[in-house]
């Protein structure tokens, strides 16, 4: 089981929380769980069918997840059409709603277990990891693999060669690093967000004074994404870029004086 370095990880949560508190952080990335509590407030595996998820989860992906009527759109997440970068979009399909279903009533998984997805693993770990919170991490991005090693001491690549093996190596070191967080008080950070937005969108929604499964699982993928963006220094568009055009590959990227990261 990877070890999660306590020092780091206490050294990270004292920004990420300074940061959700006092700098534009939180409201730049408070549409995931709003993402999250539509879905789960609409979506129940065990009495829909396939026909009736798939129809909510689409009428989902192609929302804007506007704060309230006077706020400028914000961020969104890349894996759903409406707000992601056209490059990274992808749109559910019915078998991919098939597989949450079945998923819902195993305990041990294998890569067979995922034939016939119409998503990559990052998207569909976006699904998983708010439908079956118990069970999936929201590990959207192949590039959390810096974080991962940066908070676990990983000098090594982290699977970037096969998708499943990083997906299922990322769900372990998600879920521990979930475990620590859960031990902070955390509420400060995004719940009066969460309970302002469903109430604006529900007005018999009576607020929720802790934070669900699934609204931990995003709060671990914003704790890694900060790490990813604001401690490590590193930006996904001129990755991603940087792919594209190998003369970007050199000195591409800002690495925080003392980090030792695998960078591909």
């Amino acid at each position: 089981m990877p070890k999660l370095n306590r020092r780091k990880f206490v050294d990270c949560l004292v920004k990420y929380k300074r940061e959700c508190l006092s700098s534009h952080w939180r409201r730049s990335q408070a549409h995931k769980f709003y993402f999250a509590n539509q879905l789960t407030s609409r979506v129940n595996l065990a009495a829909q069918d396939v026909t009736a998820i798939h129809s909510v989860c689409t009428r989902i992906e192609e929302k804007d997840f506007y704060f309230s009527d006077s706020a400028t759109k914000i961020e969104g997440l890349q894996f759903l059409p409406k707000t992601g970068n056209p490059r990274f979009t992808e749109r559910i399909t019915k078998d991919d709603v098939q597989l949450f279903k079945r998923f819902e009533k195993k305990s041990c998984f294998e890569e067979a277990d995922f034939a016939g997805r119409g998503i990559s693993f990052h998207a569909l770990s976006g699904w998983l990891g708010t439908l079956l919170p118990e069970m999936f991490m929201p590990v959207t991005s192949l590039h959390l693999r810096h974080s991962i090693s940066h908070l676990f001491d990983l000098r090594l690549k982290i699977y970037q060669e096969h998708p499943y093996d990083y997906f299922m190596w990322s769900q372990e070191c998600f879920l521990i690093t979930k475990q620590a967080l859960k031990e902070f008080e955390l509420r400060s950070l995004y719940l009066a967000d969460i309970n302002s937005y469903m109430s604006m969108h529900y007005p018999k929604y009576g607020g929720k004074r802790r934070y669900s499964e699934a609204d931990w699982n995003w709060l671990t993928q914003d704790f890694h994404l900060f790490i990813f963006r604001e401690m490590l220094h590193m930006d996904t568009v001129r990755m991603f870029e940087s792919r594209i055009n190998p003369e970007l590959a050199a000195g591409n990227f800002r690495i925080a004086e003392g980090m030792d990261i695998y960078i591909p």
